[in-house]
């Protein structure tokens, strides 16, 4: 554990924002000095680690975290309790930690490395380049194991989202006189009221804008909004309800859509038996990498200890008891594999 914590710690204390991964990145290469890495670039200073042998199965975890945002300490790590906070602990340096010591001890006892692994960029964007370039590179591969805060489930299917935002648009008048224009925000607050009536299901506010300091009325809203959306169902006939409801002084654009995915996961299951032996599935609630490697038509999880709701947040941190578990899991993992009959 005073391992796992110091190694955390040290991780912590590198941001590895989207866009500005590279010292992770060469963290990680020296950390794991012992294998030989491939870097495939997304961008110039922006690249993938792939280590590949003749294993079926990837471990994918991304190196990437969204900025600090209103966390002041982000990369100060702090333990309190059995709680370790900062930047990036549940979402997931985490689990990269124990992915690491893991790697490290197993191949100190066993002189081998049974799965491949991708330490990709770009995650925590709507953009997604690693995995995309990790799966041409690795288009050989059947299985991958992508590594997010689940609390421990293990994730089989991935649930659907469309984000979308609205712009209103209004007539600005003085302030005084505010009774004589439409306001655009009343515009919005309708809009969104009807739409949660409309789709029967809550509608996320991710952001919300409009007006100014000074003395008048706003001349324009804006919400960038998001839905969930369940298995069966289309991101096209969802828009055309909310275009539906739009008074004509509102806009409406298509920011990101993915549909509900069940995964492919036979020999996962297996294997997880072997591993874990008892088990929670449960379904993903947010986007990962796991997309894109479903739909290059490889068997996909979703897994990891950690806690969803906790990330992107000032509060964000992962206990002592899910770091243990999670060096546990891949250590057992790698053991398990060593089978020529684990998969």
């Amino acid at each position: 554990m005073e391992e796992l914590v110091k190694l955390l710690t040290k991780l912590i204390k590198i941001p590895s924002p989207s866009g500005k991964e590279e010292k992770i990145l060469k963290f990680i290469e020296r950390y794991l000095s012992f294998l030989k890495f491939e870097k495939v670039f997304v961008e110039e200073r922006r690249y993938d680690l792939l280590y590949k042998n003749d294993s079926p199965l990837v471990i994918s975890i991304h190196v990437d975290t969204v900025p600090k945002i209103n966390f002041k300490e982000a990369f100060k790590p702090k333990v309190e309790g059995d709680r370790i906070y900062g930047r990036g602990t549940s979402d997931v340096k985490g689990m990269l930690s124990c992915l690491l010591l893991a790697l490290k001890n197993f191949y100190e006892k066993f002189g081998k490395i049974p799965v491949s692994l991708a330490f990709v960029v770009d995650e925590e964007t709507n953009t997604a380049l690693g995995s995309e370039l990790a799966l041409k590179h690795l288009k050989d591969k059947e299985m991958f194991l992508v590594i997010e805060p689940t609390y421990g489930k293990v994730c089989i299917a991935q649930e659907g989202s469309l984000e979308f935002s609205i712009t209103c648009k209004g007539e600005s008048a003085h302030a005084s006189e505010f009774d004589r224009v439409e306001n655009p925000i009343k515009t919005l607050f309708k809009v969104l009221e009807s739409l949660e009536g409309l789709l029967k299901r809550p509608v996320n506010i991710i952001k919300l804008s409009g007006g100014s300091q000074f003395y008048l009325t706003p001349w324009e809203s804006y919400a960038l909004l998001e839905l969930k959306l369940y298995e069966g169902e289309k991101v096209e006939d969802m828009e055309k309800k909310i275009i539906s409801l739009l008074p004509k002084n509102c806009q409406y654009k298509r920011e990101d859509a993915e549909e509900f995915i069940r995964f492919r996961c036979e020999r996962f299951v297996k294997l997880f038996d072997l591993v874990l032996g008892s088990y929670e599935t449960s379904v993903m609630r947010s986007w990962t990498d796991a997309s894109n490697y479903h739909k290059g038509g490889k068997e996909v999880v979703v897994f990891g200890y950690g806690s969803l709701k906790e990330s992107h947040t000032d509060r964000e941190s992962i206990t002592l008891e899910e770091l243990k578990k999670g060096y546990e899991f891949f250590f057992k993992l790698f053991k398990r594999l060593l089978s020529p009959k684990a998969l």
